[in-house]
C-alpha cells in the first residue's frame, strides 16, 4: 500500500498572526486527511457507522521543523503504520516545494462503540485486513504527558455549538483553539509553537464548562496545560514547546 498524498496552498484563512500555518488548522488538517485516507482504504466513516462505531483520536505529537508560511505550497503524505489490541497508529510528513520536511506528526486512534462509548478491539475493525506502511515520520507513538501539580487558571470557557463535530462531542482541533484563546495576546505575539503533544482523556459535550490551566510558569519554554470540566475531571492534557518569535505587520 502506498501513502496517501495531497498538496495544498497555505491560504489566508489558514494562517495565524505570524502568517504561519495555524496550529488549530494543522490539527484539523491531520484529522481530515486521516478520514479521507481511511475512507479510501475501506475503514472510514461509512464502514464504521454500519457497526455503530466511530474513530477517536487519543494521542497526537506534531514536530514543526519550519512552519509553513502564507502562500506557500505544501505536500502532505500520510499512512497507517500498524495497530495493537486497541489502538491504530498513523503518521504524517509535510514537505515544501523543494522536498524538504517541514512538519512531522504521529497519531494514535481508537474506535469507540457509539452506544456504550467503550473501545472496540482492532481485530474486530480490521478482521483479516492489515493496512500498514513500514516507515515512520516519528518512530515512537505520541507519549503520555506527565502534568505537574501546580497550576494557574488561564480562562474558563464553554463548549459551544461550533465546537461540535458529527459525533456531537468537541472536535479535536477545537481543543487547540480553546487553549490558544486562553493565552494572553502579548505572549502569542512573541512566540510560536515548535512542538505539540496532546492526550485526549474524556469527551466533552455542548454547554460543558472547560477550565484551562497552565501547570508551571508562562516564562518556561515548555508549557503543560490541562482542560478540566465542570465536574473537576481532566478532559485533555497538552504539552507545547514554544520558541520566541518577533511579531511584525510588515
Amino acid at each position: 500500500m502506498q501513502p496517501y498524498t495531497e498538496k495544498f496552498i497555505v491560504r489566508t484563512n489558514y494562517v495565524d498572526i505570524h502568517r504561519e500555518l495555524h496550529l488549530y488548522y494543522l490539527v484539523n488538517m491531520l484529522q481530515d486527511l486521516a478520514a479521507r485516507h481511511a475512507d479510501k482504504l475501506g475503514f472510514g466513516w461509512d464502514f464504521l457507522s454500519k457497526h455503530g462505531w466511530f474513530w477517536v483520536l487519543i494521542r497526537l505529537r506534531i514536530d514543526i521543523l519550519r512552519p509553513p508560511v502564507w502562500k506557500e505550497e505544501i505536500q502532505v503524505e500520510t499512512w497507517p503504520k500498524g495497530y495493537d489490541a486497541l489502538a491504530s497508529y498513523r503518521d504524517f510528513i509535510f514537505t515544501n516545494a523543494q522536498g524538504q520536511e517541514v512538519i512531522k506528526a504521529t497519531t494514535s486512534w481508537i474506535v469507540l462503540d457509539r452506544e456504550t462509548r467503550r473501545p472496540v478491539r482492532m481485530s474486530q475493525v480490521f478482521k483479516e485486513q492489515v493496512h500498514a506502511v513500514q516507515k515512520h515520520a516519528i518512530e515512537d507513538p505520541a507519549p503520555k504527558i506527565k502534568i505537574p501539580q501546580d497550576k494557574k487558571l488561564l480562562r474558563s470557557l464553554k463548549v459551544l455549538y461550533t465546537d461540535l463535530d458529527m459525533n456531537l462531542h468537541t472536535n479535536n482541533a477545537n481543543y487547540i483553539r480553546k487553549i490558544l484563546d486562553a493565552y494572553p495576546l502579548d505572549f502569542l505575539k512573541a512566540h510560536h509553537p515548535r512542538q505539540l503533544i496532546l492526550n485526549f482523556l474524556k469527551e466533552t459535550f455542548h454547554n460543558d464548562r472547560l477550565d484551562v490551566y497552565l501547570h508551571g510558569n508562562i516564562e518556561d519554554t515548555t508549557h503543560h496545560l490541562s482542560l478540566v470540566n465542570g465536574n473537576g475531571q481532566s478532559t485533555l492534557f497538552a504539552q507545547i514547546l514554544w520558541e520566541e518569535k518577533e511579531y511584525s505587520l510588515t
